[in-house]
């Protein structure tokens, strides 16, 4: 028995040997070159805008906790109770662990596979109904076990490219897991900011508002004594009301972007503790990290993820030709059978065999061709899309460097305008007190300034969400993070 169980050690040991030996059909992976282009000509954003304009650092690391430069305290609050409770980030999480775990699975198929058996049969027949010649009947049990150990030779490395297909899927699973993780933070970022906005144009209409029914006041009062005539009271009266419309429209953008704020921390409506917050709560940073070209393939995770699909469809292709080629598994059985329970671990009942298997497929009407036909075409296709990924990366990156330009300079101007309505309304001011001017002009000057501070609002909203635009097409920082941003708990980088 020990010869046999030696025979059976060394063919299992000489298929091993021969897998380690075998190649893996099918093309090598490797990861695509980034492109030798750049964003687009260079920009300066604090050479045409505004004196408290970021200045871009090229190459400069950009933090995890990026938004922490917007210094607004109930901002760093939510983005943690964001990545805490968000079910669409818990859901991409567990899509990790699932991949992980259909990797483990498929890794099992490279190892020998050891089964047991066990069986008790009680059989009763007639000898005479099998032409035994003999009358009566007979009957008895039956008591087997084996254990049975198979081995499948990966010659040509199916297995290897499967396995190779699997971990590349973890890995895209992940980085879309990353990409939800990058997008959840900006997206409360923009929220916040929505917010923010909304509330500080609710603020600026309000005085609007009191500036208008100031005038409006004084109009009809003057138009009592005879000093105007009805139409400038009217079109005060309409310039008020007017006003007053928008008020409706921003107080439902208010509760909006508190709604969607609410579901970005997991919370309904009712449960978001959202203080008066302001742009004036926010603080632009005086420098800004912008990743090179040639680091954003490396960090963005829409990119990542691309390059993953990209490298588990390759692999896919060396699945499909080794399904074409032969496969060889060797197996062994060694057990006992007896027909009284008392002499099953007797010597003398022990079986065992050896054997081994070759399969090749001959004719199969053309269906593994198709099918290494379709794993090429979703290579292809795998390729066009990392691509154009790439491309729009870039683009994105690009459009916001050029938009933080623009909007600086938009505020540069209306900084102008709003300075030449205060001039103006000081002006107007200094006249009424020595008696060279009416209280019209200083209430239309005063209105015309409410009306440049509330253009203000939009100019100064649109620049921090421009910046958390670029810093999201950036790549959101994730890679700087001193603990894994996937674990729920944390746990240090791999």
């Amino acid at each position: 028995m020990n010869a046999r169980l030696q025979l059976a050690r060394q063919t299992l040991l000489g298929a091993a040997l021969a897998a380690l030996a075998a190649c893996a059909v099918g093309p090598d992976f490797h990861r695509p070159a980034a492109p030798a282009g750049t964003y687009a000509s260079p920009v300066s954003v604090s050479a045409a805008t505004a004196a408290d304009a970021p200045s871009l650092r090229y190459g400069a690391p950009l933090a995890a906790d990026w938004y922490r430069l917007l210094g607004c305290r109930a901002l760093d609050q939510w983005v943690k109770l964001a990545l805490r409770n968000n079910p669409d980030l818990q859901s991409a999480r567990a899509s990790v662990s699932e991949a992980r775990a259909r990797l483990r699975a498929a890794a099992g198929g490279a190892y020998p596979n050891l089964q047991g058996r066990a069986f008790v049969n009680r059989a009763h027949f007639n000898p005479g109904a099998l032409g035994l010649g003999t009358q009566g009947s007979a009957g008895g049990n039956l008591f087997a076990g084996l254990l049975q150990l198979s081995y499948h030779i990966d010659l040509f490395g199916r297995l290897d490219r499967d396995l190779e297909a699997r971990r590349a899927a973890v890995q895209y699973a992940r980085d879309q897991a990353l990409n939800t993780y990058v997008g959840l933070v900006n997206q409360v970022v923009t929220s916040a900011i929505d917010l923010a906005a909304a509330q500080s144009s609710i603020d600026a209409t309000e005085k609007l508002l009191d500036a208008e029914r100031r005038r409006l006041r004084l109009s009809r009062l003057q138009e009592t004594v005879g000093t105007i005539a009805r139409g400038e009271t009217l079109t005060a009266k309409a310039q008020w009301q007017g006003t007053q419309a928008t008020l409706p429209g921003l107080r439902q953008r208010r509760a909006a972007a508190a709604a969607a704020l609410a579901a970005l921390l997991g919370e309904t409506p009712s449960q978001l503790q959202a203080p008066a917050l302001r742009l004036a709560d926010f603080t632009i940073p005086a420098t800004l990290p912008v990743s090179l070209p040639a680091q954003l393939v490396q960090q963005r995770p829409d990119v990542l993820a691309a390059e993953q699909r990209l490298h588990e469809t390759s692999a896919e292709i060396g699945v499909a030709a080794a399904a074409r080629l032969p496969s060889i598994s060797l197996s062994a059985d060694y057990g006992s059978l007896s027909d009284r329970g008392a002499d099953f671990f007797n010597a003398g009942n022990a079986l065992w065999a050896l054997g081994g298997n070759i399969a090749a497929p001959l004719f199969d009407g053309g269906k593994l061709a198709a099918q290494q036909d379709q794993a090429e075409a979703a290579y292809r296709r795998a390729s066009a899309e990392y691509r154009s990924t790439v491309l729009e990366a870039f683009s994105q990156v690009a459009t916001a460097l050029r938009a933080l330009a623009n909007d600086g300079a938009a505020l540069q101007a209306h900084e102008a305008a709003l300075q030449t309505a205060r001039q103006a309304l000081d002006l107007s001011s200094r006249l009424l007190s020595v008696g060279t001017a009416d209280a019209q002009a200083v209430l239309a000057a005063r209105q015309e300034y409410r009306r440049e501070l509330l253009s203000r609002v939009d100019v100064e909203a649109r620049r921090f969400t421009d910046l958390a635009m670029l810093v999201h097409a950036l790549g959101g920082g994730w890679w700087n993070a001193p603990r894994d941003p996937l674990a729920p708990e944390g746990k240090p980088h791999d």
